[in-house]
């Protein structure tokens, strides 16, 4: 004999047709709360890795002109030509006044990275043609407020993994400590 199962404590088709989708609107939400990070996380970390490439090619570019002697800036301000006074046998820098024993070296910007004439590797890239800020052309080496300092405005743009641009750029100013 067949029993008859009266007891009804059970979910309905309906009750767990809406539980589902209830489901799966709060997956959705999440999925979209983890793509937003990850879209944050990618912009700050390209946003981190251009300053510090811009920082790092500042006291770069400073290391090298802080012994300069004398320098002269292009007209199209893309590149500054600086002087070195000779160095001694320990490697130190001679007191001699005597332009013809110095060195010339140059700092200049080519085809988007900024070079010095006595490397190889540039010394930043991913320089841009035109200044982000105005839409002229990018000028890096300027004469500062007298005749012994030089600012300098360096901008990299970055590309993220969602193909934005992130530009970071900084401006100093270089006083060489020789002059």
């Amino acid at each position: 004999m067949m029993k008859r199962i009266t007891d009804k404590s059970g979910v309905t088709l309906i009750e767990l047709l809406v539980a589902m989708g209830l489901m799966s609107i709060l997956l959705l939400v999440c999925a979209e709360l983890s793509i937003d990070s990850v879209r944050m996380s990618d912009r700050i970390q390209t946003q981190a890795q251009a300053d510090s490439d811009v920082a790092l090619a500042v006291e770069r570019i400073r290391g090298m002109l802080n012994e300069a002697r004398s320098w002269t800036l292009d007209s199209n301000g893309l590149g500054i030509t600086y002087y070195l006074p000779p160095k001694n046998t320990d490697g130190t820098f001679t007191t001699s006044s005597s332009a013809l024993e110095a060195s010339s070296r140059r700092i200049y910007v080519s085809n988007g990275s900024i070079m010095c004439s006595d490397r190889t590797f540039p010394i930043l890239n991913n320089v841009p043609v035109k200044d982000p800020l105005t839409g002229t052309t990018l000028i890096v080496f300027q004469k500062g407020l007298n005749s012994k300092q030089i600012k300098m405005r360096l901008v990299v743009q970055r590309n993220n993994l969602r193909g934005q641009v992130i530009t970071s750029s900084i401006t100093t100013v270089i006083q060489p400590r020789n002059l």
